[in-house]
């Protein structure tokens, strides 16, 4: 169980979709987003490449986040292991840990 992060759109939207899609509501900005990327690219909003990332759990992903800097972090509901595993890596930590 642990985090995987990545600049890849096309390997984020494959990884993740299932999981955004269970609830489109709750992941409706995520969503936007991450089409927007899926079309325009990743530099689609602005000079800084997109952190994307997911936690899985028996070989499933169960959480993801999503950033396109200099916004906030995007996040689907987190379960408690997930936040656990992830203290230290905000995603400018991270920056050099990408997938």
């Amino acid at each position: 169980m642990a985090w995987t992060l990545t600049d890849d759109v096309g390997s984020y939207l494959a990884t993740v979709e299932e999981l955004l899609r269970s609830d489109p509501v709750r992941n409706t900005v995520m969503l936007t987003v991450l089409a927007s990327l899926s079309r325009r690219g990743p530099m689609a909003f602005g000079e800084a490449r997109p952190v994307l990332g997911w936690w899985s759990s028996d070989g499933e992903p169960r959480a993801a986040v999503l950033q396109t800097p200099p916004r906030p972090l995007l996040t689907t509901a987190l379960p408690g292991d997930s936040a656990r595993s992830s203290r230290g890596n905000s995603p400018t930590a991270v920056s050099a840990c990408r997938r």
